[in-house]
This record gives C-alpha cells, sequence and structure tokens, in this order.
C-alpha cells in the first residue's frame, strides 16, 4: 500500500513539475487533464480522491486506537510501534496526495484560464493593430486634407484681414460722416435762424414800403382827378368855343373868323 502510494506521489510530482514548466510534454498533459475532466473522468477522479480520504481517516483513526490503548496499558510493544509508524506514514502520504490533486487541479484551471488570457489577448492585440492601421490610414488622410486647406486657410485669412481693414476704414468713414453731419444739421440750425431773421428784416421793409406805396398811391390818384378836372374844363370850353363860332358864322358871314379871339384865351 506504502509502495502504490508513492507511486502515486512521484507521479502526481512530476505532473506538477511539467505543468509548471513550459516544455513539450506540457500540452499533452493539458489535453489529458482535459479529458479526464469530461465524460466519466470526473467519477474516476472522484473515486479515487475517495479512496485517499478513507486510507486518511482509516489511518488516523488506527493511530489513535494504539495510542489510547497504549495510554490505557501504560506501555506501548514493538508491534503496535511498527504499526502505528505504518498508519501515520499512510495517512501521511494519503493526505499529500489529496492536497496534490488540489494543486493540480487549480493549476490546470490557472494554465487553462492564462491560455485563454493570452488568447484575449492576442485577439484583442490584432485587432488594436488594426485599428491601429486605420486610424494611420485615416490619420494620412487627415493630413493630406489639412494640407489641402492650409492654402484655403491662408487666403480666408487674408480676405478676412480686408474685410476687416474695409470694415474698420468704412467705420472711420461712418464716423467721420457723422461729425460732418452733425456740423452741417448745426449750420443748418444757423442757416434757418438767419433766414428767420433776414424773413423777418424783408417783411419789415415790405411793410415800410407797402405804406409808403399806398401813400404814394393816395397822391397820384389826387393828382389825376384834378388833371381830369382840368382836362374837363378845358372840353368844355373847346365845346362852348365851336358853338359860338357856329353862332356867328350864321349871323355875319363876310365877317373872318381869323381876326376874332377865342374866349378861352388869354
Amino acid at each position: 500500500m506504502i509502495q502504490f502510494l508513492f507511486a502515486v506521489l512521484l507521479v502526481e510530482a512530476a505532473l506538477i513539475l511539467f505543468l509548471f514548466f513550459k516544455t513539450d510534454i506540457r500540452d499533452p498533459l493539458l489535453q489529458t487533464l482535459d479529458a479526464l475532466k469530461q465524460g466519466k473522468g470526473p467519477l474516476i477522479l472522484k473515486t479515487f480522491a475517495v479512496f485517499f480520504l478513507a486510507v486518511l481517516l482509516s489511518g488516523v483513526y488506527c493511530v489513535f486506537k494504539i495510542r489510547h490503548r497504549s495510554i490505557q496499558a501504560g506501555s506501548i510493544d514493538l508491534t503496535d510501534q511498527v504499526v502505528l509508524s505504518e498508519k501515520l506514514l499512510q495517512a501521511s502520504l494519503a493526505g499529500i496526495l489529496l492536497f496534490l490533486c488540489v494543486v493540480i487541479d487549480r493549476l490546470h484551471q490557472l494554465i487553462r484560464e492564462e491560455a485563454s488570457l493570452k488568447n484575449v489577448i492576442k485577439a484583442e492585440n490584432k485587432q488594436l493593430e488594426k485599428r491601429k492601421i486605420h486610424i494611420d490610414t485615416q490619420l494620412e488622410a487627415f493630413q493630406r486634407e489639412i494640407a489641402k486647406l492650409k492654402p484655403k486657410i491662408a487666403v480666408l485669412e487674408h480676405e478676412h484681414q480686408t474685410k476687416t481693414d474695409k470694415a474698420m476704414a468704412a467705420e472711420l468713414t461712418v464716423s467721420s460722416l457723422k461729425e460732418k453731419a452733425e456740423t452741417l444739421y448745426i449750420e443748418y440750425d444757423r442757416l434757418l435762424d438767419y433766414n428767420q431773421t433776414l424773413r423777418n428784416q424783408l417783411q419789415s421793409i415790405d411793410e415800410v414800403l407797402l405804406k409808403d406805396d399806398q401813400t404814394k398811391g393816395l397822391s397820384t390818384l389826387r393828382s389825376n382827378e384834378s388833371s381830369r378836372e382840368v382836362v374837363g374844363f378845358e372840353n368844355e370850353l373847346v365845346t362852348s368855343s365851336r358853338c359860338d363860332r357856329v353862332l356867328f358864322s350864321g349871323s355875319s358871314p363876310t365877317s373872318s373868323p381869323r381876326h376874332r379871339k377865342p374866349i378861352y384865351q388869354h
């Protein structure tokens, strides 16, 4: 029994060593362990684990039984010492084998997790490389577009600068025009006041002239009336002289009118 336990212990120790170090035998061992965890493999492993656990418990039970008997007897004989040593060795080997089984199982899981993580990392690295290549191509395209847009940006900046200068010049012109407009408004108000004063002066002059004209018109009317009276009087005198001539011509035909003075002459 002890030789069997030692053989199993050596096999488990060798298996652990091969799993710890990456060698050519590691992959077949991992495949074998994967196969043992599929189908009836877990049942076989559980059977071995129960067997080793039974050996451990039986050895512990025998050790306690022999110790109890020796305590009651007060001494232990040579046969009990040999049996105690053998049972103690069996229990120790069974416990170590169970521990190594747990270590192998856990080591197998860790190796598989490491392999899966490495595969994930490789896939991620491939994705990252693809993304890097894609980003590099996009970056090159963006750089080409930037190189194309730089002259346009320079032209636009120049246009913006010229428009800004024009706007500033227009603002200065507008401000100067506003100042001129304000001065013109002031001058216009002054001229309006001056025009109003001139109109007032002209109106006063017109009123004075109108009064003079009215007075002159009255005097002319009066002179016209007096002249008209004189003319009328003279006309009356002419008509009367003519009547006298007619009368004198009818009474004495031999008399000549040339030697007679008119009546209106003095």
